[in-house]
């Protein structure tokens, strides 16, 4: 007869140990020992205030990001007005230089003021063009903005509902490791 002596921890087959992801103070317990717990049940909840505020904030980052791109913003309309100027001063300068081109042909005028409203039509072109790039880039940097602004609080969002750790499958609650007002972390199980 032979003996062989250790000594170890019985396990059942499917038992699996609940992790949190996120670190912080185990702020409730939602389960008991010995509890029928199905997938998805919430098990843990650990304080988020800080998440919580950081998701407040990009939500809050979001719609004023939204507000700005929403054509009836105080920057857009000023721009537009820009545009819109510049638009009637390419069109009033192109005016007075078709006028005074004609007169020049007729011999009126003098040579300096036909380049002066030549100086001036080209002015107003590329006060146009420039106000017209800058409008675009403007509605194209506002939507960016928005966008960004809208990934960011989907991720603060997901993170803050880290802090709330669920079951992965059925099962019964063997043991469970932490007391409330612990400090939680990724490396200790929960239960």
């Amino acid at each position: 007869t032979e003996s062989v002596y250790a000594s170890g921890i019985v396990k059942a087959g499917n038992q699996y140990e609940v992790f949190a992801t996120a670190s912080g103070v185990l702020k409730e317990i939602l389960i008991d020992e010995g509890d029928t717990v199905s997938a998805g049940d919430p098990l843990f909840v650990i304080d988020n205030r800080v998440s919580s505020l950081s998701a407040e904030n990009a939500r809050l980052a979001m719609e004023q990001s939204a507000d700005k791109t929403n054509s009836n913003s105080n920057l857009l309309r000023e721009t537009e007005g820009r545009l819109k100027l510049a638009a009637e001063k390419l069109q009033n300068d192109s005016l007075l230089f078709v006028r005074q081109k004609s007169l020049w042909s007729q011999q009126v005028g003098s040579k300096i003021d036909l380049e002066k409203r030549e100086l001036a039509y080209r002015a107003a072109v590329t006060d146009y063009q420039t106000v017209t790039n800058q409008y675009q880039q403007l509605k194209k940097d506002l939507q960016k903005n928005y966008e960004q602004s809208q990934n960011n609080y989907q991720i603060l969002k997901k993170q803050s509902d880290d802090f709330t750790i669920k079951s992965l499958f059925d099962g019964i609650v063997f043991a469970i490791n932490k007391e409330k007002g612990e400090l939680v972390t990724a490396v200790s199980p929960l239960a």
